[in-house]
């Protein structure tokens, strides 16, 4: 087939006529001001769901049988804040409810503390604050 070896050179011409057309024409180009395509810097804090295991980051999925804990008010730990992952919380919190202990802590209890990282941006530098909101005890898996 004879088209096979041209070079798309109509196509690549009328891209960068688009292109050119575009900055010089409108200041900017016009995909990369879709939501898609942007990246929005921190402008206000935002929150992450702190999960600490004996003082060090866990994850509630590695224990089982919490004591202690207020479990309604785990998706309330972002409140007053920007948060992008509030089904993290969600999750901590149906985790936590549905593996509360039905005993007393034993000699192999954890101590287990959550709470929020807040993420700020302070003098154009990203700065990260930890603020436990609730303790108590948990079981390793």
């Amino acid at each position: 087939m004879a088209f096979q070896n041209h070079l798309p050179l109509p196509a690549l011409f009328t891209f960068l006529g688009y292109l050119l057309l575009s900055v010089f024409g409108t200041g900017y180009l016009p995909f990369v001001q879709n939501t898609m395509f942007s990246f929005h810097s921190i402008q206000r804090a935002t929150v992450f769901p702190l999960f600490w295991a004996d003082g060090e980051v866990s994850h509630e999925r590695n224990f089982t049988d919490f004591q202690g804990f207020p479990t309604e008010s785990i998706t309330n730990l972002y409140q007053g804040y920007e948060c992008g992952v509030e089904s993290h919380f969600h999750q901590m919190e149906y985790w936590i409810t549905n593996n509360l202990a039905t005993n007393e802590p034993s000699t192999s209890s954890v101590p287990i503390d959550i709470g929020i990282y807040i993420l700020s941006k302070n003098e154009g530098k990203l700065s990260i604050k930890e603020d436990i909101r609730a303790s108590g005890f948990a079981e390793q898996r």
